[in-house]
């Protein structure tokens, strides 16, 4: 198909190309925690200035002058309650943390006033290791002498509240060198470190939390949510990983796999070292998986020694849970087994709808291909497009139970064309892309079974490959004069 060919394309289905492309051309919405899209923080003078209009006017309701005054407020409105009111006035209202902006110049100014671990808790300001270095003295370091227990996690729902004696959350702390972290290693919570610190890993610092933190410092089961496992600022190196593992035999050292550069030497090593433990390659997401598959596949030794069992799992994901491996899915694989997956396989209850005088019960039946279709890691050549465009295929129907027994609204499985049915898988790579993108039959195929706009949408759906198309049909085209080309057809 040449370019004449496929600009007619576009005109024929030019309600889809301009729809998919002016969904293409929105900028990504940031995620937003809705908690935090409601705390628009203020400034610091004025929000400190809420805060005391706010205690003083619950001291004149109360009838009593300062000095008479009972403590009345809810214990978690302050840090400590009752105890840090006494201790910090007005700075120990959490919501002066929550909500104030915090520069370097409202720190220096109110240095002694601040409830440290709320700032670093609640405060927006980003220490860096020389702020931390000025503010040494003021810094709520954890206390070993009396055992890790003295540490206080915080409990922020509202109601039983415990508020952290110690800087434990490094989240507004910039990255650490390893030399600051030694000479800190006596009164720095490992543990917080472990969890949400920015610094390299290395053999030296390894050792030392291995020595003194009393939890497995890469995982422990006790709180999944910290550790080095779950920090995803650190950095560490396939050598420091193999002392873990090797010298140290820290349990759970597998968990940082899925955090270093694997290449084919240290991918070999580890192989080697413990196959087992390569399962929690697993659960990355399949455009990494796809790269360790890829890394064996190019290197001789890695295809000698890994299993072929362990590239399909990889591929897959785990197990493949019934389903033929997708690592193998090709057009032979089809032909051998297109009876059987053509067979209903389960069924299963979708959902109920309920009316005064009846209830319905909405089942679903499965064959292999409703499976299939599920899958993101089958991915399209252009001779597999070509064979599936020739080939009908049985996917499951549905039918409806009226209270439970009385059988209706039965859809028995059904046929569907088989490319309509992969039309959103991507291409296997670029080459396979190009192939299949000068092929007028599938490119009109795919266009013809683009989905329409489903309610609440206002855009078209057809997959990696058509949207790929659009995308480079675009860059030597200018969208608006094909819009007003399309507008006089």
């Amino acid at each position: 198909m040449n370019d004449k060919e496929l600009f007619y394309l576009f005109l024929k289905y030019s309600d889809v190309v301009i729809s998919r492309y002016e969904q293409l051309r929105l900028t990504p919405k940031r995620y937003v925690d809705s908690r935090s899209s409601k705390n628009i923080r203020k400034d610091f003078e004025e929000e400190l200035q809420s805060s005391k209009d706010f205690i003083d006017k619950e001291i004149k309701s109360s009838g009593y002058t300062n000095n008479e005054y009972r403590y009345n407020f809810p214990d978690y409105y302050f840090y400590y309650g009752k105890q840090g009111w006494n201790k910090y006035g007005v700075f120990s209202l959490i919501s002066l943390y929550k909500q104030a902006r915090w520069n370097i110049s409202v720190i220096e100014k109110y240095k002694e006033n601040i409830v440290w671990a709320m700032l670093f808790e609640y405060g927006d300001f980003f220490f860096e290791e020389k702020d931390l270095n000025k503010y040494e003295q003021y810094i709520p370091w954890i206390d070993y002498s009396h055992g890790e227990e003295k540490f206080v996690p915080f409990f922020d729902n509202g109601i039983t509240i415990k508020r952290g004696t110690t800087l434990s959350n490094f989240k507004n702390v910039g990255s650490l060198s390893e030399s600051f972290i030694k000479t800190h290693i006596s009164v720095i919570d490992i543990w917080g470190l472990c969890s949400t610190g920015s610094f390299k890993v290395t053999k030296e610092l390894i050792r030392m939390f291995y020595n003194k933190c009393s939890k497995n410092i890469i995982y422990d089961f006790r709180n999944e949510f910290g550790g080095l496992a779950y920090n995803k600022r650190i950095t560490i190196s396939s050598d420091v990983l193999l002392y873990i593992a090797k010298d140290l035999k820290i349990e759970n050292w597998e968990q940082l796999l899925p955090k270093i550069i694997l290449t084919h030497e240290n991918f070999l090593d580890f192989y080697l070292y413990n196959p087992q433990c390569m399962d929690i390659l697993f659960k990355l997401d399949f455009d990494k998986r796809r790269e360790i598959v890829l890394l064996i596949e190019q290197n001789k030794k890695l295809r000698d020694t890994v299993s072929l069992d362990f590239c399909k799992k990889l591929w897959q994901g785990g197990e493949n849970s019934n389903l033929p491996y997708t690592y193998d899915f090709s057009i032979d694989l089809i032909k051998k087994n297109l009876l059987l997956w053509n067979k209903q396989s389960s069924e299963y209850f979708d959902h109920m709808q309920r009316t005064p005088d009846t209830n319905y019960h909405h089942y679903k039946r499965v064959t292999t291909w409703d499976m299939l279709a599920e899958q993101k890691t089958i991915l399209l050549t252009y001779d597999l497009c070509k064979f599936l465009i020739s080939l009908d295929v049985i996917v499951g129907g549905s039918y409806v139970l009226e209270d439970g027994h009385y059988h209706t609204d039965d859809i028995p499985n059904h046929p569907i064309n088989a490319l309509k049915l992969f039309r959103c898988k991507d291409a296997m790579n670029s080459e396979e892309f190009e192939k299949i993108a000068h092929d007028k039959e599938i490119i009109n195929f795919l266009f013809a079974n683009a989905e329409p706009p489903r309610w609440g949408q206002d855009y078209y759906i057809v997959g990696n490959i058509i949207d790929k198309l659009i995308i480079n049909f675009f860059k030597d085209f200018p969208f608006e004069e094909f819009k007003e080309i399309a507008d006089k057809k």
